[in-house]
């Protein structure tokens, strides 16, 4: 029998160097691909920076190619500003209108709001003002909600003080016991709103309607509006109708 062969001191060495190499490499493609990870989660970012920057600047078929990439992602803006680009180039009011609706449901209030304009102006659909105060009503509520509250200071005795959010609303109501439309309005729309860390239909109806009475005309055109869809209310027709006339806008309740 022939006697067992003995590794040689060089293919030991030889094997440990592969092995160490071959973890090295290893490691290397894990990093390699980690960075093309997180470079890619940035890169979603910088192509939206991107594209509205060339937007802005007027390259707009460079900014369309990228939004067009981005909005096969779903992202919302990308339609919006899709949209604007349609509209820019004169596009047909129905492929505006699509691009509008997929981005405002999906979240975007400046899609909501340029949806209203649509209906308010009766662009390439015909003209209706209670479809138009819907989205005028979704991107304020959706902006709203989004927002961070605003704080107030008041300087009392050189030193600044924050308002706390109770005291702010207690402020406008104080100011809102006046005579005063615009103040009532405001009243009513941080009720409405949750402005100020209290969301109440009823006192948004009971604000809206003493502006309403003191000929504030956007409150009347909301009481009409809450009164034919019965939000906060139940719904009223021949009311809704009087408010409408009262705010001297050519809207009228048909349910």
């Amino acid at each position: 029998m022939k006697p067992a062969l003995k590794p040689s001191i060089k293919v030991i060495q030889c094997y440990f160097l592969n092995f160490w190499l071959g973890l090295a490499l290893i490691a290397v493609f894990l990093t390699s691909v980690a960075t093309v990870s997180g470079a890619n989660g940035s890169t979603y970012e910088d192509q939206l920076a991107s594209a509205k920057q060339l937007y802005f600047s007027g390259e707009i078929e460079q900014a369309k190619a990228l939004f067009e990439a981005l909005s096969t992602q779903g992202d919302a803006e990308a339609y919006y500003y899709l949209a604007l680009i349609a509209r820019s180039q004169n596009k047909p009011f129905s492929e505006i209108i699509n691009k509008l609706e997929v981005a405002a449901n999906s979240g975007d209030s400046s899609a909501m709001f340029e949806l209203g304009r649509i209906y308010e102006m009766g662009q390439g659909v015909d003209k209706d003002l209670l479809i138009a105060l819907d989205w005028y009503r979704r991107a304020e509520q959706e902006s709203f909600a989004t927002s961070p509250p605003v704080i107030f200071f008041e300087n009392q005795n050189g030193t600044d003080s924050e308002l706390s959010q109770t005291d702010m609303l207690n402020r406008l109501i104080e100011d809102g016991s006046s005579d005063d439309g615009e103040t009532q309005f405001k009243v009513a729309k941080s009720y409405d709103f949750n402005l100020h860390g209290i969301q109440s239909g009823a006192d948004a109806i009971k604000w809206y309607t003493k502006a309403a009475e003191n000929n504030h005309q956007y409150s009347q055109l909301l009481m009409g509006y809450f009164l034919c869809r019965g939000i906060y209310v139940a719904p009223d027709k021949k009311l809704a109708n009087e408010w409408f006339e009262k705010s001297g806008r050519e809207v009228a309740c048909k349910n």
